[in-house]
């Protein structure tokens, strides 16, 4: 967990320099995603171990659920708007563009 701090870092200086995202960028993004997940799952063994009653841990479980659909829409939503917007600029440069004579 210390690397992701770093990556952030590292991401922050590149896109400030770039404007665009590079490699430590999805490194950063993909790395915390693995963090979230062992996250999680790391909770569910933790109730295991500690013999928490069966009512406790169905709610963690539900609670993961709704919280992964969630994320997933969020994603899927994400994606489909960045999809819809370079569509847009794509067919606005494709457009055919008015033709004037030539002056002399």
């Amino acid at each position: 967990m210390v690397i992701q701090p770093v990556l952030g870092f590292l991401h922050h200086s590149h896109y400030k320099k770039y404007t665009a995202r590079g490699a430590v960028s999805y490194a950063h993004i993909w790395y915390g995603r693995i963090l979230i997940l062992l996250g999680i799952i790391n909770g569910g063994l933790g109730l295991q171990l500690a013999g928490a009653p069966t009512a406790f841990t169905a709610v963690y479980i539900a609670i993961t659920i709704v919280v992964a659909i969630l994320y997933l829409l969020f994603q899927f939503v994400g994606l489909s708007r960045r999809r819809r917007a370079e569509k847009e600029s794509f067919q606005s440069v494709d457009e055919p563009r008015e033709l004037r004579p030539l002056q002399k």
